[in-house]
């Protein structure tokens, strides 16, 4: 082999290293980079380092958000299967504030509802692209040192739940969100105050939103589910019992009290359940253990005054 052979065989293994060391150098200054970013966002930001701890959502469950826009939807994400909705509603009111947004539609959809976000007048092609611009893969760059809404949308998802979402959206396209359209829906409630129309307006509305909210976990646990009403409001306990039906919980029996309690009791031989804990989250419980026996694990929702104080 003469020496042009090796000094050009050389020339290409030095071109090769030096090309590599630069695509090394210049991945490691892009890490280094956003390394620094989100560091310098949470060390900048007092609000971020609580809101990052704050969560409302255990991945496991659908995640509920009340969007404030032109139609007063809800967009739902449920794990499985696992779908992303936008249920259009059109009849909650247009000037309710965020969180007494997401307590109405707590009440006329007997759903658990924590979650608001305002999104202002958007047609279903923007809400598509505000979507997408959501699933992007600097969002979480972007929650972290700034947060993830912009311009005048304001929320009250805290930034673990909104990067908890995100890393379940993430393989979902703006193709695939399903819209589901309820404006049509005639609201027998609207310029009355009677219980039992109320009663028959949430039961349809139930029905409608429950197969987007069923929870694999809970139905495979089928744990029995009891409700006693302590908190002296008779709308509770049907309140309550849509929230539990609503994920596929299984309520097998519904009593009043003639104790008023203060605060909401959990009452369970199953304490380690997810469906324990889940509904403690829910009607925000302390939990208290029952005997143990061989009987079918189950669970007693004590409602208090704290309840009802929530939603009505």
């Amino acid at each position: 082999m003469t020496d042009y052979q090796i000094s050009g065989k050389n020339n290409t293994r030095s071109k090769r290293s030096g090309k590599g060391k630069w695509q090394g150098m210049f991945a490691f200054f892009i890490v280094s980079f956003l390394v620094i970013a989100v560091l310098g966002g949470l060390l900048k930001s007092t609000i971020a380092k609580k809101d990052i701890k704050v969560s409302k959502w255990d991945s496991v469950s659908s995640f509920v958000l009340g969007l404030r826009d032109n139609q007063n939807s809800l967009f739902i994400f449920q794990k499985d299967p696992k779908r992303a909705v936008f249920v259009k509603t059109g009849f909650l009111g247009n000037d309710l504030s965020g969180d007494v947004f997401a307590k109405t539609a707590s009440v006329v959809f007997g759903a658990d509802v924590k979650n608001f976000v305002n999104l202002g007048n958007l047609s279903d092609a923007e809400i598509k692209k505000k979507f997408d611009n959501f699933i992007s893969v600097t969002t979480p760059i972007r929650i972290l040192t700034t947060g993830w809404t912009t311009g005048s949308m304001n929320t009250n998802v805290s930034r673990i739940d909104a990067l908890r979402l995100w890393w379940q959206l993430k393989d979902i396209r703006s193709k695939d969100l399903q819209f589901v359209n309820l404006t049509t829906f005639k609201n027998p409630n609207k310029g009355k105050t009677d219980d039992r129309v109320l009663g028959i307006t949430s039961d349809f509305l139930n029905r409608e939103i429950s197969k987007y909210l069923e929870n694999t976990k809970i139905i495979q646990e089928d744990i029995d589910l009891k409700i006693v009403n302590s908190s002296d409001d008779d709308r509770s306990a049907y309140l309550a019992e849509n929230f539990i039906t609503a994920v596929g919980g299984s309520v097998v029996s519904i009593t009043g009290d003639t104790q008023i309690r203060r605060k909401c009791s959990l009452v369970t031989n199953a304490r380690s359940s997810y469906t324990v804990g889940y509904l403690a989250k829910v009607f925000i419980c302390d939990i208290n253990d029952a005997p143990q026996t061989d009987d079918k694990p189950s669970a007693t929702i004590y409602l208090g005054q704290d309840f009802p104080a929530r939603y009505f």
